[in-house]
């Protein structure tokens, strides 16, 4: 992280993989692997934001990693993060990311409405928790119509400190401009 200090990096995003940290409905979220590297990169000056992303196929009923979870189990993951991670760094060191890509497949390939009752859902938790957390919205294309479609899904459940997050893939016809 000594070189990406030097850049100048305020902020380093990476997912936090839930079937990896809590594989059965009845273990304990293992924070460990994720503590080193928040605790490496905040050390250094750095925060994160953290992308919480897929589920275990216990808590979405249909298997696989991309199904959307039952609302109270992602509501009770959420707010185990949020807990957590609050309690370590507080609240501005660590934003969390609701999903990464969820307007495309196979990461999702949700509805605007099914992503925006995600993200309404982990808003909940996250004032369960703490109001001034800052969750990240989207993290998606802007291009096709279904960003504003899933933002005005979410009117009461943005906070002021929530922030939206898009992607940009060029073209190689833009690389020329």
């Amino acid at each position: 992280t000594s070189n990406t200090t030097g850049l100048g990096v305020g902020y380093v995003r990476f997912t936090l993989y839930w079937p990896s940290i809590q594989p059965n409905q009845n273990d304990s979220i293992d924070f460990s692997a994720a503590d080193s590297l928040v605790d490496c990169l905040n050390g250094n000056g750095i925060k994160v934001l953290m992308t919480l992303e897929q589920a275990p196929g216990w808590a979405t009923g249909v298997g696989g990693l991309y199904g959307k979870p039952d609302n109270a189990y992602w509501e009770t993951y959420v707010s185990s993060v949020i807990s957590h991670d609050v309690g370590l760094y507080g609240t501005d060191e660590v934003t969390f990311g609701i999903w990464n890509e969820p307007d495309g497949s196979p990461y999702g390939n949700y509805s605007a409405s099914n992503y925006a009752d995600l993200f309404n859902h982990a808003s909940t938790a996250r004032d369960s928790v703490d109001t001034s957390v800052r969750l990240a919205f989207c993290e998606c294309a802007p291009s096709t119509g279904w960003l504003e479609s899933a933002y005005s899904g979410v009117s009461g459940y943005l906070r002021d400190q929530d922030v939206v997050t898009t992607h940009y893939y060029p073209t190689y016809d833009d690389w020329d401009a």
